[in-house]
């Protein structure tokens, strides 16, 4: 049985022995956590000393805890201490609960030790060319417990309603809400034509002069420039440019850096 395991079963145990108390106020982790501490070392003073504080201030805590429960849990004097049969049934049933717990946590330090477990990101495809690529496998070799996804996607995708830990977008295209940090350079795009082109139709020398675009087949015209080609990811091009002056290179809306989004 792994740890989630036996914490969810001791747990059912735990709420199994208070459940005849549930008229009560359901008593603190800190207080059976002394209890337990006392009723392992059957002394107040050793216990104490564990947690480094004084005996009288856990035998506060120990009539505290009677008083939620409505049950004593030791009989004690002045030279010793015992503990009752409901003291010995709680025992019995939060002790290991308790010590489930304290395992399940200690277990987490791992995890800001070394990053390891599933990282789910989603990015652009062009992103993951320029930027992931050359990379991926210097992460994967210096954190070896990390199982990286990687989701190409040039749609405009929730990250956190997919179910994605992170991902990079360009900055013009993050929510508000979002914590980002750059991850690459400022990247440019241009709208190019090839040298055969340029011979045939010759330099545009305004915006409007490349629409329409020239036909790709007998008797049909392309569609007018567009980014992506993931359903729903097509994003028409903005010149940033006047209507007057278009260079043979010009600047979309979108030139802007790579921004890591989480």
């Amino acid at each position: 049985m792994d740890t989630a395991a036996r914490v969810e079963n001791n747990a059912r145990g735990f709420n199994a022995v208070l459940r005849p108390y549930s008229f009560m106020p359901m008593p603190g982790f800190s207080a059976l956590d002394v209890f337990v501490a006392v009723a392992r070392h059957r002394s107040f003073r050793r216990a104490a000393a564990e947690r480094g504080v004084s005996p009288s201030a856990l035998s506060h805590v120990i009539r505290g805890l009677e008083r939620t429960l409505g049950v004593p849990l030791f009989n004690r004097t002045n030279r010793s201490i015992r503990i009752t049969a409901a003291g010995e049934r709680l025992l019995a049933r939060v002790g290991p609960a308790l010590g489930e717990i304290a395992e399940a946590v200690a277990e987490l330090g791992h995890y800001k030790a070394i990053p390891s477990g599933p990282l789910r990101l989603n990015v652009p495809r062009n992103a993951a060319e320029i930027i992931m690529k050359p990379i991926v496998s210097r992460f994967l070799a210096v954190y070896p417990e990390v199982k990286l996804e990687v989701v190409t996607s040039d749609g405009i995708v929730d990250i956190v309603a997919e179910g994605f830990d992170a991902g990079i977008r360009a900055t013009n295209l993050l929510a508000q809400d979002m914590v980002t940090v750059p991850v690459g350079p400022k990247l440019r795009f241009a709208v190019v034509g090839s040298p055969d082109y340029l011979r045939r139709r010759g330099a545009p020398e305004s915006r409007l002069s490349c629409s329409p675009m020239p036909a790709s087949s007998a008797g049909s015209r392309a569609a007018p420039p567009t980014l992506g080609c993931s359903p729903g990811g097509a994003r028409r091009w903005r010149s940033r440019c006047p209507a007057r002056s278009l260079p043979t290179t010009a600047h979309s809306s979108w030139g802007q850096p790579w921004t890591a989004s989480a």
